[in-house]
């Protein structure tokens, strides 16, 4: 009678298993929803979009030997040492370490798209843009310290453009180095919208200009 009485009391409780169970699953669910928030996600294209916001899709890898080549970044990349960064626009501050980015794209429209990623911060001595083509990468860039007939397109910002086929995804890398502090103003537009706000800015800068030569005159003239 005793011995049964043992057995009894040791058999599990099936109200206490199934609670376990539950948070068990529970604590696996947290997890992954952790570790996929921690991932960028791609940008996607669905069509009509004239500025696509870039918070969230923006991954950076810090590169304090400032010499990495894109070889060594993929591997970090296949070893998950990017890190998600949550703004659109990262300040990284006064470092001598370059810093890579990884941006992915994925159109699901029925036709070309045509876009401009655009790092709007001049003084950036040090601009790489990675491109996939034809199973690798192709390289274009920028940089205020480099020759400005560099540029694959002529304007103050660092600015590349992009054509992503539809219905693909594709990863695009970046790389920047300065001397000044490290501020990052990201944008991704559509190609005729950048151009309309290029010129616009553009139009802008001769206006204000054009009022400092004026001012300038006039009080050389007359002081």
């Amino acid at each position: 009678m005793f011995s049964e009485r043992i057995a009894i009391a040791a058999a599990p409780r099936p109200a206490y298993s199934a609670y376990r169970r539950i948070l068990l699953a529970g604590l696996a669910l947290w997890l992954g929803l952790l570790a996929a928030s921690s991932q960028a996600r791609p940008v996607e294209i669905r069509g009509g979009e004239h500025r696509l916001g870039l918070a969230g899709h923006i991954a950076l890898l810090e590169d304090s030997s400032a010499e990495l080549d894109l070889a060594q970044v993929l591997e970090a990349d296949q070893a998950g040492k990017f890190e998600l960064v949550s703004s659109g626009s990262p300040v990284l501050g006064y470092t001598d370490s370059a810093f890579w980015g990884r941006l992915q794209l994925a159109n699901y429209t029925e036709h070309t798209v045509g876009l401009v990623f655009d790092i709007a911060y001049p003084p950036l001595d040090e601009v790489d843009f990675y491109y996939p083509v034809d199973g690798g990468y192709g390289r274009h860039q920028a940089g205020d310290g480099r020759p400005f007939s560099v540029r694959i397109l002529h304007t103050r910002t660092h600015a590349f453009p992009i054509l992503l086929p539809p219905g693909e995804q594709a990863t695009y890398y970046f790389r920047v180095k300065g001397e000044s502090s490290l501020t990052l103003p990201l944008s991704l537009r559509s190609q005729v919208r950048f151009a309309e706000e290029t010129a616009t800015n553009y139009i802008a800068l001769g206006i204000y200009y054009a009022v400092m030569l004026v001012t300038l005159f006039y009080f050389g003239f007359f002081w």
